[in-house]
């Protein structure tokens, strides 16, 4: 890439939300991709990935890599690599236990109460959800709100999705409902809900990309396909 382009690339990240330091090892990252294609990475092929990738494992985990080139190619407009590329990740990583501290808009008395129950992260508020008798018992004990407790379920099986936390939970909780919902929608449709709840509100999120969508519906048609 050109000096020009990287500056191009660099603004894309951050109007994405990425910080300086995500900004700056992504662009190593394609560096690194770009040194060992010896051409323009704009124009590389599902056969370059794959090798690609092959060459990085020899040595290390590719998924920073990954994680960096789905954003080049989104920013390219290359919209089936980039899902090939976040495919590709996905395969290599465990899904993320996410704090239930960190789920936007949960009462904190809900989450203080869970927590003295044990359950202080959304894996495991997931097995307990799979337990009716126990979730039954667990929200009578401590006394929990259902409309809350739903939400922070439902906010939990959001995270099932890779790179889904805190904002996007929030996000595709309150614009779509619930898993099983999103997965029932077309990328584009979800692109539209996104658009149409954020342009109502005051926040500097944004909604999800051509190829972020098509990648976050897949994942939620196969989380609620084994389910």
């Amino acid at each position: 890439m050109t000096r020009a382009n990287n500056a191009q690339f660099r603004s894309y990240l951050k109007q994405s939300g990425r910080s300086t330091r995500a900004a700056d090892r992504c662009i190593n990252r394609l560096a690194e991709f770009t040194t060992w294609l010896q051409s323009d990475p704009a124009a590389a092929t599902s056969r370059d990935l794959h090798e690609f990738v092959a060459h990085i494992e020899k040595e290390r985990s590719p998924n920073t890599h990954l994680w960096a080139l789905a954003y080049y190619f989104d920013f390219v407009g290359d919209n089936e690599l980039a899902a090939e590329a976040r495919r590709y990740r996905s395969e290599r990583i465990e899904p993320k236990r996410v704090a239930l501290v960190e789920l936007i808009g949960l009462a904190p008395d809900l989450v203080a109460a869970l927590r003295a129950d044990g359950i202080t992260h959304t894996d495991q508020l997931l097995a307990l959800a799979r337990n009716p008798e126990a979730l039954s018992d667990a929200a009578a004990r401590n006394a929990l709100p259902p409309d809350g407790l739903e939400d922070a379920i439902e906010m939990s099986r959001f995270t099932q999705i890779r790179g889904v936390a805190g904002t996007r939970a929030r996000l595709y909780r309150d614009c779509v409902g619930t898993l099983g919902e999103l997965a029932s929608l077309r990328p584009h449709q979800l692109i539209t809900a996104a658009e149409l709840y954020l342009a109502e509100r005051e926040t500097d999120w944004i909604p999800p990309s051509p190829a972020e969508a098509a990648f976050t519906v897949d994942q939620a048609r196969r989380i609620s396909r084994s389910q």
